[in-house]
């Protein structure tokens, strides 16, 4: 089970899971994602992907979609780098901590 996460850097920003107690605690409203969970077929993506676009994330037919038994997959959005070598150190930032996790 993963630990409650906040962060808030020196411009004020809060870093959290969008399913946290923090974000509802807070009220905050602009979000931004880091990633998405989606189906892992590919005809299932399309469907889910459709439907998540067509009605608000408090929906039923959201709520319907968190709940179908198919694999699942994240999709994590990564940021863009104006140079090789930021886009490398990003990736051993990111292979390092998924070892200390051991998820690699």
């Amino acid at each position: 089970m993963v630990e409650e996460y906040l962060r808030i850097d020196e411009d004020g920003n809060v870093y959290c899971f969008h399913d946290s107690k923090i974000v509802k605690m807070l009220k905050i409203e602009e979000q931004k994602r880091l990633s998405h969970i989606t189906p892992k077929n590919p005809f299932l993506k399309i469907i889910f992907k459709t439907l998540r676009w067509i009605f608000k994330d408090e929906s039923k037919v959201a709520e319907w979609t968190r709940h179908w038994n198919c694999e699942w997959e994240v999709e994590l959005i990564l940021p863009t780098f104006k140079n090789r070598s930021d886009a490398i150190n990003y990736e051993k930032e990111v292979i390092t901590l998924l070892k200390l996790k051991n998820k690699l």
